[in-house]
């Protein structure tokens, strides 16, 4: 009896686990930050407390998957999701939202901190994928931040992220910009 008990709590956490990670990578998936988001989001407003939305978006992830195929891709992914498993990231939510779209949820830390980080992690994000005869691909990401603010609901927050994380990719990949009313426009 009390075999079949552990196996059946086992089998339930593995299960719970499942529904709320990506696969592939590890990382949170779309259902488990959009859980970590609201959560985030409902602290924000009741205590008050700092919350920054990053977006990424690989640059040149495409012509990997393009040119060396999906498994030389997915290994990719798997790196990517190793540099936000980053000890620097352990406070945070890190997530998988499909494809070559991650996001990271910071709490708690004030803008200054933050930059620093989203300075680490723009580091941590460039990679060199050798495809034979010298030639290599190189993959980066950029990042669009974006920050809490009174009335703001996961819909605004994600928003402002977006618009940020688009005009990085239209302005000068690889780099880290944070909303403003200017972008917007």
């Amino acid at each position: 009896m009390f075999q079949d008990v552990t196996r059946r709590y086992e089998m339930e956490q593995a299960l719970r686990r499942s529904a709320h990670t990506d696969e592939l990578t590890g990382l949170t998936n779309r259902a488990g930050f959009n859980h970590a988001l609201s959560a985030g989001i409902a602290g924000g407003h009741t205590n008050g407390t700092p919350l920054a939305l990053l977006m990424i978006d690989l640059d040149g992830f495409k012509a990997v998957n393009d040119r060396c195929g999906h498994l030389r891709g997915d290994q990719v992914l798997r790196t990517i999701a190793t540099a936000l498993h980053a000890s620097y990231l352990t406070e945070c939510v890190t997530a998988r939202l499909g494809g070559d779209e991650f996001a990271v949820i910071v709490r708690g830390t004030d803008q200054d901190a933050v930059w620093a980080l989203v300075l680490k992690l723009l580091k941590d994000l460039r990679h060199s994928v050798d495809i034979g005869d010298g030639e290599q691909l190189c993959v980066s990401g950029t990042i669009g931040v974006s920050w809490l603010a009174t009335g703001m609901t996961e819909r605004d927050l994600l928003r402002q992220a977006d618009i940020a994380l688009y005009h990085g990719k239209h302005t000068e990949r690889g780099t880290a910009t944070t909303y403003s009313a200017l972008i917007d426009r």
